[in-house]
Parts: structure tokens; C-alpha cells; sequence
């Protein structure tokens, strides 16, 4: 595999990842963990990739052991961003300071070589670029052998992916006792979650074996060869994580739950005994209050649209209805999806088509403009209520007026 190659992927994921995280922020917080993830899994594929494969010295120069410490901190994040989807919130707990340990450690053994020159960092850069055996040999200034890290990392990651595969094995008893457009959404996640710890599982084993071999084995030759095919493996993942999820939004509306189901889950979470023991009356509860939470959010959005018609103001935005409601924006986004089953964009602008319809129907308002219609009914621009308006009725709203006359309001909603 050329570098040119791996550091091409390795930017796009980044790119990627940093877009899920600015455009999916406040619909679900939990993706800020995924993106640390798949942003430090990247830099650290750009670090190996150039070592491998060669490329500018001084962006190895840049990378090679400065960024180290944060290597162990990937495996936390996506243990974090599991945690929290399963509970449905964003929480930390007093021990959690514990996952942090190796990074600290790292960061605090890589102290003198933070502090060497530039210069003599390309310098080293260029001696080990492309050579196992002096990378292996070369003395980084940490109090421990800089070997330590090739076989601790990937088994930090080996046993966060174990951890993780126990949370949703822990969670599966909500899982089957669910009903409805819920358990599509569950199982789409859950499927989705466990799919990537199997592969990562795979790939970090493979990576634990080329560790080894590196480290007993001085044929570099073989070595490079086992290692770039890991690589490319590793690499091409890398872009389809970020690529699934841009293609299948669904994935970041997490698992939206109640606040009961949200504090009975952090519990099971913490023992799976109690789930065990209070499995029938968690399951009954759950189908009672599952599906008719949503139902009921989605009859309060609908409520609030139709009776206060926030949407006649152009700034409407999904915001304003959690605002309102005191609702966390992914379930909001839930209930869109899945239960109303419209896009937010789409149902804003029917909604405003109708309004205009209502007032086209108006005598007093029979004199103005379409552009004023138009303004009234929260359109930003007169385009964009035309636009709106004929992919609405099938019309534009002169040829409504003319072909529409005895058109009820309602027969649009």
C-alpha cells in the first residue's frame, strides 16, 4: 500500500469525523467521543503509515512521540461514547479519572523529548522513517522501554473493546423486552455498535501479533510486509466508519429512552445482577412506557406547531422546540424520523404552505402579494416559497388560486 494512499484516507477520516461532530453536536453529544476516537485512531494511522511507507519528515517529525500520550486515550473514548448512547446521556463518574492513568503516565515520560529541538526531532525522524530496527533500538528519553508501548496499546484497546462488549451484552434484556419502532432503532444501533468492536477486535489481535513479531523477528522485510497489510486493512475502516455514518443519519439518534428507562439503565449497566433479578418487571415496565413516550412527544411537538406556529418565524429552527419542550434534540430528531416519519425541513415547510393556503383563502388578506403571503408565512425569500409551494400542492400559488378555489385547508395536513 503507497503512503500517499494511507495519508490521503487518514485525512479524509479526519475531515469526516470533525463534520459528524460540528453537524451532530447538539443532536446527540455522545458523537463527540466517537470523533476523539476515529481523530486520534487517524493521527495515529498517519504516524505508522509514514513510518512504513515513507513521506514528509517533517510531519513525522511533528507527530512521532509528541502525540503518544493521546494513543491511549482512543480506546477511552469509544468506551465512553458506548457507556453513554446505552444510558442515553452524557455522565461521568468519580473513578472515571482511572481511564486517564496511561495518558498521564505517557505524557509525563515523554517530558524531555517534548522539550528537545525541532531539529533534532527531524533528525530523528529521518533515521527512523522507513526502518524497524532503529525504531525498535532508539532511546526516546522515557523512564521505561519505549517498546512497552507497541504491546500495551493494542492490549489497552483488546480490553476497552471486551468492556464494551459487555455493556451491550448487559443491555440486551432491554433490548428484547422492546416493541415496536424502538426495537428497529435498538437493533439498528446495537447491530451497527457491536459490528465495529468485532472488527476492532480482529484488527487489534492482528495488531498484538505484528507487535510481537517486530519485536522478535528482525527480517524487516517480512515484517513491513505483515504490517502494511494490517495497515491498509486498518486504514480502509477508518474511512468507512465516517462514510456509514454520513449515509445512515439514524445511527446518531442513539437510543432514545425515557428518563425512567435512562436512570434504569445507568443501574444495569453498574450491576447486571439486578437485571437477572428484576428481569420480568423491568420488561413490562419498559414495553409500557417505551413506545407511548414517544407517541406522546410526538403529539406535544405536533401540539406546539400547530397551536403557537413557531414556524412562522424564518430562524425556526429544531432548537426552538427543545427549548420549549425541555427535550433532548435527538429525541426530538427521534420522533421526526421514525414516529411522524418527516424530515424537520419538510414538515416546517408544509406547515407553512398550509398557513399560506390559510391565508390565500382569507378575503382580508386577498390583496396582498405573494411575496408578503410569502413573508407572513415565515419563508425567508420569495424563491424558497414558491418552491416550497409547488412541491407542497403540486402548484405554484397563482395556479392554486385558479385550479384550488374550493380546496379545504385541512386535506393538506
Amino acid at each position: 500500500m503507497n503512503y500517499s494512499a494511507v495519508l490521503f484516507i487518514s485525512y479524509l477520516n479526519i475531515f469526516l469525523s470533525v463534520l459528524l461532530l460540528i453537524n451532530n453536536w447538539k443532536k446527540n453529544r455522545s458523537i463527540l467521543f466517537l470523533s476523539a476516537f476515529l481523530v486520534i485512531y487517524s493521527i495515529y494511522g498517519i504516524s505508522a503509515g509514514l513510518q512504513i511507507d515513507g513521506g514528509p519528515v517533517w510531519l513525522f517529525a511533528v507527530i512521532l512521540n509528541n502525540f503518544a500520550p493521546f494513543y491511549y486515550l482512543f480506546p477511552v473514548m469509544l468506551y465512553f461514547y458506548v457507556r453513554n448512547t446505552l444510558s442515553d446521556s452524557i455522565f461521568f463518574r468519580k473513578t472515571d479519572f482511572l481511564h486517564f492513568i496511561p495518558f498521564i503516565i505517557n505524557l509525563i515520560a515523554i517530558i524531555p523529548y517534548l522539550l528537545t529541538s525541532f531539529d533534532y526531532k527531524y533528525s530523528v525522524a529521518e533515521k527512523l522513517m522507513c526502518n524497524n530496527d532503529a525504531y525498535l533500538a532508539f532511546d526516546f528519553k522515557l523512564f521505561y522501554p519505549h517498546i512497552f508501548n507497541q504491546i500495551a496499546r493494542p492490549l489497552q484497546f483488546f480490553i476497552y473493546l471486551i468492556a464494551c462488549g459487555i455493556l451491550i451484552i448487559r443491555f440486551l434484556p432491554k433490548l428484547k423486552a422492546s416493541t415496536g419502532l424502538v426495537k428497529m432503532q435498538l437493533n439498528f444501533l446495537i447491530i451497527s455498535i457491536f459490528s465495529i468492536i468485532v472488527f476492532f477486535l480482529v484488527i487489534t489481535l492482528m495488531h498484538i501479533f505484528i507487535a510481537i513479531y517486530q519485536i522478535v523477528h528482525t527480517n524487516q522485510v517480512v515484517t513491513f510486509n505483515y504490517t502494511e497489510k494490517l495497515f491498509l486493512l486498518i486504514s480502509s475502516f477508518n474511512f468507512i466508519i465516517p462514510l456509514f455514518i454520513l449515509l445512515n443519519p439514524r445511527f446518531l439518534y442513539g437510543l432514545p429512552q425515557t428518563k425512567f428507562q435512562v436512570e434504569k439503565a445507568e443501574n444495569n449497566l453498574e450491576n447486571v445482577n439486578s437485571i437477572k433479578s428484576n428481569k420480568k418487571q423491568n420488561s413490562s415496565n419498559i414495553k409500557e412506557d417505551e413506545n407511548e413516550y414517544f407517541k406522546l412527544l410526538s403529539e406535544r411537538i405536533m401540539h406546539y406547531l400547530e397551536q403557537e406556529k413557531p414556524y412562522l418565524n424564518p430562524d425556526f429552527s429544531v432548537m426552538d422546540i427543545c427549548t420549549k419542550l425541555n427535550t433532548p434534540r435527538h429525541h426530538v430528531q427521534y420522533c421526526m424520523n421514525v414516529i411522524l416519519n418527516k424530515k424537520f425541513a419538510e414538515l416546517k415547510n408544509e406547515l407553512r404552505v398550509k398557513y399560506a393556503i390559510e391565508l390565500l383563502q382569507n378575503d382580508s388578506e386577498k390583496n396582498k402579494s405573494f411575496e408578503g403571503i410569502g413573508n407572513l408565512s415565515g419563508f425567508a425569500s420569495n424563491s424558497n416559497f414558491y418552491s416550497s409551494f409547488k412541491e407542497v400542492t403540486g402548484y405554484t400559488p397563482k395556479a392554486w388560486i385558479e385550479s384550488n378555489k374550493d380546496l379545504k385547508v385541512e386535506s393538506l395536513g
